[in-house]
């Protein structure tokens, strides 16, 4: 406990999040748009994350929309 300024976090070390989403191709092949959805069914648990301003997997549930265009 404490060693180097790390502090350790009792818990478990495995959970399970589960995420969806699904794509529409624009005609002519110029983008997609793609609906979906992160940590869907609200699991909580404690992640430390590498790069918390980038996270890759969501304490929180999260929906969003995405625009991708070809051109």
């Amino acid at each position: 406990d404490g060693k180097f300024g790390l502090d350790v976090v009792q818990g478990d070390d495995q959970f399970w999040v589960f995420d969806g989403s699904i794509s529409y191709r624009l005609p002519k092949r110029y983008g997609l748009i793609t609906v979906g959805a992160k940590n869907m069914f609200d699991n909580d648990f404690k992640f430390q994350d590498t790069d918390p301003t980038n996270p890759v997997i969501s304490p929180k549930p999260l929906a969003f929309i995405r625009f991708t265009l070809s051109y």
